[in-house]
């Protein structure tokens, strides 16, 4: 061979390995550059795992945590029961209240251990779950407790007590606006430890510093000790990969055991309720298989290297020519090809990432929420669920959704996804589920269907959220309760009621506020008050803002009591009220005021009435106790004149001067009676009398009495009117009213007297009394004279009140009028107006029995008899005029002056049997009817006759001398005594 041949094919050696060294080189560079990139996605997942962590840590004690403080805020404002009871310290009727919902708290979550109530003074009140165990002192050993009696704001966090590690939620409790102590629920750390487990797939577990475990004493965990920090060994691995000298601090780091390499999360996230670092969790993640894969990468990238430079060597050995000229097509191609290898592979290491970070992101935040969310597939199976939907019921994924076909008050044919399926669009309504066996409750969900596509635009499925809102379907219920109720309570409220805003607007009023105004709430609304309901006082003057009540409560907050005033209505008509001014308070300010207010018309007219009544009282006590006396002394009068007229011839000269003494003394007692009969103590024959009867018999004397320029029109428009009453007295009100009448017509006119029988279905109101629903006798008397103002109306049965001129009138004749009418339990209504004339319509109960026949004694003389009689009478002179009355007609006179001294006759031996008792009826110290009781014992065969002037309590309530009474009234007379005694001897009845 040429030796310069020999040197070329050297030379094509040196070029062949020359390019290839520098070929193996660049891929060299290569693998070093994927390695290093491998490494830095490596360190990069590895970072985005401890923030996820980081993340997802601090979201689950966020949402734990959130729910049991607003549980236990709900708590405290939502049961004011318990509450008054922790007030109350009753504290076995706080744990009667609060042990169905520690339970039902502690059912929902497990990990709940402690519900405590805590004393101001620093005692434990109640532990609901040791409720034997209460009273011991915490202030030593419960510092968060005692900053919240100090400072009365609620604390949270976590603390190590001898049991272990728990979080603690602390809220003070007022009633009343008065502190009265705390309420704490401690939840174990291993909620937070486990649902972080479950969440991420990692071990894990928690760490406290030794300085704070030291107190859990009486733990039953397994801890070991690593420096200055304890774990909690409840799970083994964790325990058994740390090294001894391992120190829990924020880095990461790798820790390889038993030939798998663990990655370790630290977080210090326990602080104790001054937020203070108390310890935190540890986890450890396994990352062996990506460890694994960072090394295979590693040897493929060298394998690679390696191959690539050999298959250059082997095709540069086989035609070099070749490899030389196209080295530098080769190199672009190569250097084209590897940055696109590298763009690719980071684009899908991106993409991967992303996904997976997403993926996680999106698990987390599903799985964390409180709603059910799943997938169903077209043929309603359920595919995927979240956390929270699976608890719905077991075995939930593959099971048929059937919730809208399970409310009562849904439609099959209205199912919420098959209308999304159907509509492809989203369908959302509320579902009530009813109750479902023993322990079930209803529930009301938010149901939400999504329809879902695949990416060729088909229909998929659908996504389904429902929302749980039964809690707040029930609070919705219950308030429209109350408002219906308080709405309900405004409505049936008989009182007026309306509400003002603080510049005195109105803002509401009920209906007997619109009922008693006549303004309607549309009119009212917005308009100020005082300008509509309070512009004028009771005495006509303007009635100024700053003195109303109303903006006085509006400016001081203090509540006012008004009991004399108007309210205006909207006819310009005003009626009196009394009303109370409360105000509105919003916290400390007020927002407004609460008017409630009565018409006070009825009370005005009853005071009114009871005023009238009381002076009619006084002023029959007045007449009944002067015409008591006035009766006696006519008894006097009226009895020594008759008995002298009796003994005088006709002829006597002095008969006549007898005679004008016998008639002052009847006209003496006509007007006694016109007293008695004015209080109601008119002793009043009772009997049924036809008053048509009445009115007849005194037909000829009112012609004679009304004179001819007066024509009189008599009407019965019922022929039989029968009523319980005194024919005297009806008389005198016939008489009464007539001569009024015929003094109303001094020119002449009409005047008219008729009667029926009337029924009242309803209670009729009149100036003067209520005549209550019933059958009446109604006698009507009617002139055509001058008539009457209103205001002369209103006094017209007053006493001593007349029209009539000086010497005309006495003032008693109306006032007498109304008197008989009410002692016959009558009513009387008038009817006037001045220049037309005026009606009296007086109603008399109607009696249903008939009038008995009426006996006439004949004949002028006096019966004798030989009787013993004991007369007892505290008047000297009544006592006498009797003696001399009936001692002439052969009767024996025993007398006594009051019942004491009549007693000395109750022993018959002394002066024998006494045949009558004539006693008058009130006397000083015993009655009438008490010696007559008294003495009955030894005089059984007595009888007994009363006398008085006047009607007392001893008579029945009718105010009549029954049938079962023998009465006689003063004034008496020698020959009414003298028959009335031999009445009552001849009688049967003792």
């Amino acid at each position: 061979m040429h030796p310069f041949e020999s040197l070329k094919i050297a030379a094509k050696t040196k070029a062949i390995l020359l390019v290839t060294s520098i070929i193996t080189v660049l891929s060299l560079f290569y693998s070093l550059h994927q390695v290093a990139t491998y490494n830095k996605q490596i360190n990069s997942y590895l970072i985005e795992e401890k923030k996820d962590f980081q993340h997802i840590f601090t979201s689950t004690q966020n949402f734990y945590f959130s729910i049991y403080n607003n549980w236990l805020s709900n708590f405290i404002e939502s049961n004011p029961e318990n509450i008054k009871a922790f007030a109350g310290r009753d504290r076995e009727k706080l744990y009667t209240l609060t042990r169905p919902m520690y339970d039902s708290l502690k059912k929902s979550y497990p990990h709940i251990h402690v519900m405590h109530f805590h004393l101001p003074d620093g005692d434990s009140f109640l532990r609901m779950h040791q409720p034997d165990w209460h009273g011991d002192d915490l202030r030593q050993i419960r510092s968060a407790v005692q900053e919240v009696h100090n400072k009365l704001k609620p604390l949270f966090g976590y603390e190590i007590g001898i049991l272990g590690a728990f979080y603690r939620v602390i809220h003070p409790v007022f009633h009343e606006g008065q502190y009265v102590g705390a309420v704490e629920i401690g939840i174990r750390t291993d909620e937070i430890v486990n649902e972080l487990r479950r969440t991420t797939d990692k071990e894990t577990s928690a760490f406290f510093a030794n300085t704070f475990w030291q107190k859990a004493s009486g733990t039953t965990q397994n801890n070991k000790v690593f420096g200055s920090h304890t774990l909690i060994a409840d799970n083994p691995l964790i325990a058994e990969i740390l090294p001894a000298d391992f120190k829990f601090d924020n880095s990461a780091e790798q820790i390889v055991y038993n030939g798998r390499t663990y990655l370790i999360h630290i977080l210090e996230g326990f602080k104790n309720c001054f937020q203070e670092p108390i310890g935190g969790i540890i986890a450890v993640q396994d990352i062996s298989r990506e460890i694994s894969e960072k090394r295979q990468f590693i040897f493929h990238s060298l394998l690679l290297t390696a191959g690539f430079g050999g298959a250059c060597i082997l095709l540069l050995s086989f035609s070099f020519k070749n490899l030389i000229g196209n080295l530098e097509d080769s190199q672009e191609l190569q250097g084209l090809l590897i940055e696109e290898l590298n763009r690719e592979i980071e684009v899908r290491a991106e993409t991967e990432k992303a996904l997976t970070m997403n993926e996680i992101r999106h698990r987390h935040i599903l799985n964390s929420l409180p709603d059910n969310i799943f997938l169903i597939d077209p043929r309603f199976v359920i595919t995927w669920a979240n956390e929270t939907a699976l608890q719905l019921t077991p075995g939930f994924i593959g099971t048929t959704c059937s919730f809208c076909r399970q409310a009562d008050d849904f439609s099959h044919e209205n199912c919420l996804c098959q209308k999304s399926f159907t509509s492809k669009s989203i369908q959302r309504a509320t579902i009530h589920l009813p109750v479902t066996g023993k322990n079930g409750q209803e529930r009301y969900f938010e149901f939400i269907a999504i329809p879902q596509f695949n990416e060729q635009e088909q229909l998929s499925g659908s996504l389904v959220v429902m929302r749980d809102i039964t809690q707040r379907i029930k609070t919705d219920q219950q308030v429209e309760k109350l408002n219906r109720q308080n709405r309900l309570l405004l409505e049936s409220a008989g009182e007026g009621i309306y509400g003002v805003d603080i510049q005195g607007r109105t803002t509401f009023m009920n209906p007997a506020a619109v009922r008693l105004t006549g303004f309607t709430e549309a009119e009212m609304l917005g308009r100020n008050q005082h300008e509509l309901l309070h512009h004028t006082k009771t005495d006509g003057n303007r009635y100024p803002v700053c003195d109303c009540p109303v903006h006085a409560t509006l400016a001081t907050g203090k509540p006012h009591f008004v009991t004399n005033e108007v309210f205006w209505k909207k006819n310009g008509a005003n009626f009196p009220v009394e009303y109370i001014v409360t105000p509105v308070l919003e916290g400390d300010e007020i927002i407004g005021a609460v008017v409630l207010f009565n018409d006070i018309t009825a009370r005005k007219t009853l005071e009114k009435q009871l005023l009238h009544a009381q002076k009619m009282e006084a002023v029959g006590r007045l007449t009944s106790g002067i015409a008591h006396d006035f009766n006696n002394l006519l008894t006097t009068i009226l009895g020594y004149s008759e008995m002298l007229l009796m003994k005088l011839r006709q002829d006597d000269p002095i008969r006549d001067k007898i005679q004008m003494i016998n008639q002052a003394g009847r006209m003496a007692a006509g007007l006694t009676r016109q007293l008695l009969t004015f209080s109601r103590k008119q002793i009043l024959e009772i009997k049924t009398i036809n008053l048509n009867t009445v009115i007849d018999r005194l037909t000829k004397m009112l012609e004679r009495l009304i004179g001819e320029n007066i024509s009189l029109d008599i009407k019965y428009n019922s022929p039989e009117c029968y009523i319980q009453a005194d024919a005297g007295q009806c008389e005198q009100i016939i008489m009464n009213l007539v001569i009024n009448a015929k003094d109303a017509m001094p020119k002449g006119g009409q005047l008219g007297i008729g009667s029926e029988v009337v029924h009242l279905d309803t209670e009729k109101h009149t100036g003067f009394d209520d005549i209550l629903s019933g059958s009446y006798v109604l006698l009507k008397i009617t002139d055509t004279g001058e008539g009457m103002t209103e205001e002369t109306q209103k006094l017209i049965f007053e006493p001593f009140f007349t029209t009539k001129e000086q010497g005309k009138g006495t003032g008693l004749g109306l006032a007498t009028v109304y008197g008989i009418i009410k002692q016959h339990n009558g009513f009387v209504t008038v009817s006037s107006a001045p220049g037309q004339g005026t009606t009296f319509d007086i109603y008399f109960p109607l009696s249903n029995a008939q009038p008995a026949r009426e006996t006439i004694m004949a004949g002028s003389f006096l019966p004798r008899g030989t009787e013993t009689i004991l007369v007892v009478d505290d008047t000297p002179s009544i006592r006498q005029f009797i003696r001399d009355a009936l001692n002439p007609l052969g009767y024996k006179i025993l007398e006594a002056h009051n019942g004491e001294e009549a007693l000395k006759y109750h022993d018959a031996g002394a002066s024998g049997t006494i045949d009558l008792l004539l006693t008058d009826m009130v006397m000083p110290g015993l009655s009438g009817k008490e010696l007559a009781r008294a003495m009955r014992p030894s005089h059984s065969a007595m009888r007994t006759l009363y006398m008085s002037g006047y009607i007392n309590s001893d008579l029945d309530e009718n105010q009549t001398g029954g049938a079962s009474m023998n009465f006689i009234t003063k004034p008496l007379s020698a020959r009414e005594i003298a028959h009335k005694v031999r009445s009552v001897l001849d009688s049967h009845d003792a």
